[in-house]
């Protein structure tokens, strides 16, 4: 009878316990929720900014981890994948004629694998008029870390385009035939 009561007493006091844990986790992820929101939401205004211009694009360090990848799935027999310095200078040598927008129409967020897969409308526009030159449809995944201080940083990065090749025409990637 003593053994039952132990064990009686034990759950009392245990599981109360848990259920408060659980729903201090639960805070956590909602809290880690809205800062990878928050998060996403200024990265894509930074990229809109920042990231086509040899003047600001180190300004994208903020989002970028040093040891980002970038993998575009394009119709090659190899999928390219690019370091940091190489999508830089992609992203900026890229863009001297045209300026591309991502505008997220929805956003997936998983707090527990820290990654966050967008649904994106990409625009690009002459530079000097404003011009609609291409408008496509794109999936960005992003898989998120925390860095020494805190804060996130996005290590890779894959996206998928609705039209692969008028993209890698609008950058000349057109291979030879």
């Amino acid at each position: 009878m003593k053994k039952v009561t132990l064990i009686a007493i034990i759950i009392c006091l245990v599981l109360p316990l848990g259920i408060f844990a659980e729903n201090t986790d639960s805070t956590k992820l909602r809290a880690n929720q809205r800062k990878i929101e928050s998060f996403m939401k200024n990265y894509y205004n930074a990229y809109n900014q920042l990231a086509q211009d040899f003047e600001t694009i180190d300004m994208m360090d903020e989002y970028w981890a040093p040891d980002f990848q970038v993998v575009i799935y394009f119709p090659f027999p190899e999928y390219p994948v690019l370091d940091l310095q190489t999508w830089k200078m992609f992203l900026a040598s890229g863009h001297l004629t045209i300026k591309e927008t991502l505008i997220p129409t929805e956003t997936v967020i998983d707090t527990r694998s820290m990654k966050v897969t967008s649904k994106l409308k990409v625009t690009h526009t002459e530079r000097n008029n404003n011009e609609l030159v291409v408008a496509l449809e794109g999936v960005g995944i992003y898989d998120l870390e925390m860095d020494s201080s805190n804060n996130l940083r996005i290590v890779k990065m894959q996206f998928f385009c609705s039209n692969p090749m008028a993209l890698m025409e609008l950058y000349n990637m057109i291979p030879p035939q």
